[in-house]
C-alpha cells in the first residue's frame, strides 16, 4: 500500500527573514554552535587572493531539486524531490496522498519531517482524466549548517574532481566554488553509520542571474552512495563582491553636461551595493587632455605678449639713445659759442669790428640737422670789416 507525503513550507516571520547588521547576523563561517550570522565572508582562494562574499540574497529562501526518472520492472516510475534551504528558518516534509486511494491508511497519521533540507519520494499516479503525484517517506538530509567554507575537505568527507565536474577545466579556469557543509543526521541504515550529510556548492557563474540549484551530472540522484547528498548552487550571486580594484571603469561621451560611467567587473566578481555598474555624473565638454593644452596655449600666449611689450619698451629707449648719439658725433652735446667784447676793445681801432649782416639767417630743418651746417649758418651772419673796404 502507498502512502503519500506533501512538501510544505512553515510561515516565514519577518524577524526571521530579515537581514540586520546589528542584530540578526548570524556566524556560521566557523565550526561553532552559535545561533547568530554574518552577512559577510572573507575567503581566501589559492593562499593568496581575498575575497568577500554576500550571502543575503540566500537567506530565508528555499529550492525544489527533482532528481532522475527512474522505473521499476513493471513499469512504474518514481524519483527523489528535495527542498534545499541554506539559512533558517526551517522547512516541512510532509506525505501527501489521496485518502481515497490509500485504502486501509486512513487511521494513520502522515509522517513528517523538518530541517534545512530534506527528499520525498515522488511517485506519479494516473488517475481518471489526469495525472497525480503522491510523495511518500519524508528523509532527514541536513537539520543544522556546520560552516561555510571554501576547502572540498570536510572531516572525513572529501569531494572528488568528477563529482565537482571539474574534469574538464584545468587548474586556472576551475570555477569559484564555495562549500556549505551541514552537520550530518543520523541514520537507521547500516551502510551509513555516520549518517547522511548535505553539502551544498555555490558555484559563482557571474552570466547567470537567477539562483539556479540541481543535482551533480555524476550523481543525477543527488548522491552516489546513499549517504552523501551534493547539490549545486549555479548563481551570479555566489560570486565574491567586487572591491574598488577588481573592477574596471569606462567613461562615455559627455552629452548635454551629463556623463555615464559603466563599471565593468572582473569575471571573478560582480558589482553590489553603492558599485552600480552604470551611473552619471556631470562633465565638461572638454577632456582633461584638451584642458592641459589650452592652459599651456593661454599662458604661452600670455608670456609671449608680455615679452613683446618689454622688447618694445627696451627698442624705443634704444632709439631715443641712439638719435641723440647721431646729433653730436663725438658722443657729447657741443659747448655753447657766445660773442662779446671785453672793456679794452672799445679803445683799439686795430682790432677788427664785426658788423651784423642784415641778411636773413637760415634755421636749421629739424632736429636732427648737424652741429657743421649750424657752423656754417652762424659763420655767414659775420661780415668781415676788411671786405667793406
Amino acid at each position: 500500500m502507498l502512502r503519500l507525503p506533501i512538501l510544505r513550507r512553515q510561515s516565514l516571520s519577518t524577524r526571521n527573514t530579515t537581514f540586520d547588521s546589528k542584530s540578526t547576523r548570524r556566524s556560521v563561517h566557523n565550526r561553532v554552535h552559535r545561533t547568530r550570522y554574518t552577512q559577510f565572508c572573507h575567503f581566501v582562494h589559492n593562499n593568496e587572493t581575498k575575497f568577500t562574499y554576500d550571502f543575503s540574497p540566500f537567506v530565508g529562501r528555499s529550492w525544489n531539486i527533482s532528481g532522475v526518472r527512474v522505473f521499476s520492472r513493471e513499469g512504474s516510475a518514481y524519483y527523489h524531490f528535495f527542498t534545499v534551504a541554506l539559512f533558517p528558518p526551517n522547512i516541512k516534509c510532509q506525505e501527501q496522498y489521496d485518502n481515497f486511494d490509500m485504502i486501509g491508511l486512513l487511521d494513520q497519521d502522515k509522517e513528517a519531517v523538518e530541517g534545512l533540507a530534506c527528499r520525498v519520494t515522488a511517485l506519479p499516479t494516473p488517475s481518471s482524466n489526469r495525472s497525480k503525484t503522491a510523495y511518500v517517506t519524508p528523509l532527514l538530509v541536513a537539520s543544522r549548517l556546520d560552516s561555510i567554507t571554501t576547502s572540498r575537505t570536510h572531516g572525513n568527507t572529501s569531494l572528488s574532481d568528477e563529482v565537482l565536474e571539474y574534469d574538464s577545466h584545468d587548474n586556472t579556469s576551475r570555477p569559484l566554488d564555495v562549500f556549505f557543509w551541514f552537520d550530518p543526521v543520523a541514520s537507521l541504515s547500516s551502510t551509513c553509520p555516520n549518517g547522511n550529510q548535505l553539502v551544498v556548492v555555490a558555484r559563482c557563474l557571474p552570466t547567470k542571474k537567477q539562483i539556479e540549484m540541481r543535482l551533480p551530472h555524476s550523481c543525477p540522484d543527488g548522491t552516489c552512495d546513499g549517504c552523501l547528498f551534493l547539490v549545486i548552487l549555479e548563481t551570479a550571486q555566489a560570486c565574491p563582491v567586487c572591491e574598488s580594484n577588481d573592477y574596471e571603469t569606462i567613461n562615455g561621451e559627455c552629452v548635454n553636461g551629463k556623463q555615464t560611467i559603466h563599471s565593468i567587473p572582473k569575471k571573478h566578481c560582480v558589482i553590489t551595493g553603492a558599485a552600480s555598474q552604470t551611473k552619471e555624473v556631470a562633465c565638461s565638454a572638454f577632456t582633461a587632455f584638451q584642458k592641459t593644452i589650452l592652459t599651456i596655449l593661454v599662458l604661452s600666449m600670455v608670456l609671449l605678449s608680455i615679452g613683446f611689450i618689454c622688447i618694445c619698451r627696451r627698442n624705443r629707449r634704444l632709439e631715443y639713445k641712439y638719435t641723440r648719439l647721431i646729433e653730436s658725433h663725438t658722443g657729447e652735446l657741443p659747448a655753447v659759442e657766445t660773442c662779446g667784447l671785453d672793456e679794452d676793445e672799445d679803445d683799439d681801432e686795430l682790432q677788427d669790428r664785426v658788423i651784423f649782416s642784415k641778411g636773413r639767417r637760415s634755421a636749421p630743418n629739424n632736429s636732427r640737422t648737424t652741429l657743421r651746417d649750424h657752423r656754417e649758418n652762424d659763420n655767414a651772419a659775420f661780415i668781415s670789416l676788411d671786405s667793406e673796404d
